[in-house]
């Protein structure tokens, strides 16, 4: 998460330190405050999509995420089995969510995501999600920490991933990459317009915020 213009950029991957960001690393943090596939944009595949948001991560500008993060939200690095936090799931597997739920890069999309992924396994108590607000806002050292407006996209998310019915850390990428996002959509139940009520209502509660605002706009 990094601050260009006024506008905070989050990404789970790696950071930029922006004192020292040259003219080109300024245009690639351009880009990631622009990617986005917005819900109607569901034709592309999975596999595509995958591709589009490694080509943005293979800059050379990035730095590893800190060890905090990657226990809470990296399978590779949980602490038993997934315990406090289920649904952690590789950068493949999160960045394919991203693509399914149609959110970009920016601070209440992963907010959302994670909440949501977190959310879908049925397995997110009270107490698991106060544990996380605690851990993002307190722990996670900056810029990856979270604000209070992003930690209640978080909570928003994990509500409507424990109504949602699948649990998005089981999914397959061997299986669903080379289909399209409309594809992998119906196979799991995902509804278009559904999300687009929650993200309506995230447009309301955030008037202000570019990344809830671009959610909201079904045709991007």
């Amino acid at each position: 998460m990094v601050s260009v213009y006024g506008i905070t950029l989050y990404n789970k991957r790696e950071t930029v330190n922006i004192g020292f960001l040259t003219t080109g690393d300024s245009m690639q943090m351009k880009k990631y405050t622009r990617w986005h596939l917005p819900l109607s944009d569901d034709q592309i595949t999975i596999k595509a999509a995958l591709e589009q948001l490694n080509q943005l991560n293979n800059d050379g500008t990035q730095t590893k995420a800190p060890h905090i993060v990657k226990i809470v939200e990296n399978p590779s690095f949980s602490l038993m089995n997934g315990i406090p936090f289920p649904g952690a799931v590789t950068m493949d597997v999160h960045d394919t969510i991203h693509a399914l739920l149609g959110r970009g890069l920016l601070p209440k999309d992963e907010a959302f995501v994670v909440g949501f992924t977190m959310g879908s396994t049925g397995k997110m108590t009270d107490w698991k999600v106060k544990l996380f607000c605690k851990v993002s806002s307190m722990l996670y050292p900056h810029p990856y920490k979270l604000s209070e407006e992003d930690l209640r996209v978080f909570r928003i998310a994990v509500h409507c991933g424990n109504r949602f019915g699948y649990d998005l850390s089981k999914l397959n990428l061997k299986v669903i990459q080379n289909k399209t996002i409309e594809e992998v959509r119906k196979s799991i139940g995902l509804n278009v317009d559904w999300l687009q009520v929650h993200y309506a209502q995230e447009a309301r509660l955030f008037p202000h915020s570019l990344e809830s605002q671009r959610s909201a706009m079904v045709f991007g």
